[in-house]
Parts: structure tokens; sequence; C-alpha cells
């Protein structure tokens, strides 16, 4: 999560939050919840992007920027305006709140029956 920190735009109390609860849980439990908790961060990411700007115009907006570096033969930035859903600010503690009990549970025990 340090190196999320520094390259990203993860806040440190993020950092702080999962450093603590790695140390509550130690290494082996530390690391599922914290997998969990990037796993289902991702999941409402998604949900919250798709819920406040829609899936179609998410579809519409891919479609044509993948058809754009086709044309163009090499990678196309998006302009400020098709980047300015994706700078909404997500936080952590939820997921990691999930990711906790899904772990110390054992949930995630019976979810790897499965899988």
């Amino acid at each position: 999560m340090l190196a999320c920190f520094l390259l990203s735009d993860i806040g440190g109390g993020d950092v702080k939050l999962l450093a603590t609860v790695g140390a509550f849980l130690g290494l082996q439990h530390g690391l599922t919840a914290l997998l969990w908790t990037i796993v289902l961060g991702g999941v409402s990411g998604v949900a919250m992007l798709i819920w406040q700007v829609g899936a179609g115009r998410i579809l519409v907006g891919t479609i044509r920027h993948l058809a754009l570096i086709v044309r163009s033969r090499g990678w196309v930035p998006l302009e400020s305006a098709e980047r300015e859903p994706l700078r909404r600010s997500l936080f952590l503690a939820p997921s990691a709140l999930a990711g906790v009990l899904l772990t110390i549970t054992g949930a995630t025990e019976s979810l790897r029956e499965y899988i």
C-alpha cells in the first residue's frame, strides 16, 4: 500500500488503516484482507462510476476511444473532459471492513473451495 500511496492518488489514511488491519490480523490473514479490500474497492468503484455516468455512456466512450487508438495505430491519451468521471474519490474503509469480516469469519476459506 505504501507503493500505491507513493505512485498514485491513494490517501495516507487508507495506508494507515490497512497497516493497522495487517498488524491486527497477522501476515497471512492481513494479506488476505488486503486483497479482498482491493477487489471490493475496485468493484465498488466501478459500480459507482456506472451509477454516476451510466453504462451506455461508458460503453460508447470506450468504443470511440478504441476506434481512435486503432486508427492512429498508437496510444491516444484521454482528454480532460473524458477523464473527469475518473477523478472521483473512493474511500477504502468500507471495503476494508468487508475484507476483514470475510477473513475473520472464514468465508474466504469456503470461497477457495469453489475457486
